[in-house]
């Protein structure tokens, strides 16, 4: 598995979602995932919307560029990122992580 793929205009990254943490942060690999952290709960959608938030903020996208396409309800993530994205410097910002 690939943790982060380019398809038609969009790119795929699976993460590892923890919610509950002390803040939001990147955290490293966890099994082969993305980690990462959001103070949010994992409560009625918030720690996937602080998640989207999170990621707009860190790769300085829109949030309406982020979409949850399964794992809503787990801690494991597939996500789409999609418009004008620049794969690399997505892959620069994400992949350079301690495992």
């Amino acid at each position: 598995m690939n943790v982060i793929a380019m398809a038609k205009n969009e790119i795929i990254l699976n993460i590892y979602l923890q919610p509950g943490a002390k803040k939001s942060e990147l955290s490293g690999m966890h099994n082969g995932y993305v980690k990462i952290k959001v103070n949010s709960p994992p409560v009625d959608g918030k720690a996937n919307a602080a998640l989207i938030l999170f990621l707009s903020k860190f790769l300085k996208i829109p949030k309406s560029s982020i979409k949850i396409i399964s794992g809503e309800k787990s801690k494991i993530k597939k996500l789409s990122i999609s418009g004008l994205v620049d794969e690399y410097a997505i892959k620069n910002k994400l992949l350079i992580l301690p495992e």
